[in-house]
């Protein structure tokens, strides 16, 4: 992630500006990450402190499996039934005047 803030930032910048802006930006960033830690481990102190938070988080970790496996076949299942709609509309005249741009 931090890879590509840099990146951005870096493109984003006029070529012209000194280097010393840009080390300024970065260390900006790392700050921002230093805050970011600091949530997660507050975060962690409080899901120690809470059983049932742990609880929770434990049973959204095992079925995020289930959930994602699940959204890969409804997207599949949408791309089949549009290559068969396209297919069977082809040679119509609904299929020439709305996908006539589908190939």
């Amino acid at each position: 992630f931090d890879t590509w803030v840099m990146t951005a930032i870096a493109l984003a910048t006029p070529p012209e500006q000194t280097t010393a802006t840009i080390v300024r930006n970065s260390e900006l960033l790392r700050l921002a990450r230093i805050v970011r830690l600091t949530r997660i481990c507050r975060m962690a102190k409080l899901v120690r402190l809470f059983p049932e938070l742990q609880i929770l988080i434990k049973a959204m970790l095992a079925a995020f499996r289930s959930v994602f496996f699940t959204l890969v076949l409804l997207a599949l299942s949408h791309y089949v039934v549009a290559i068969a709609y396209c297919v069977t509309l082809s040679e119509t005249q609904v299929g020439v005047a709305s996908f006539s741009s589908v190939t």
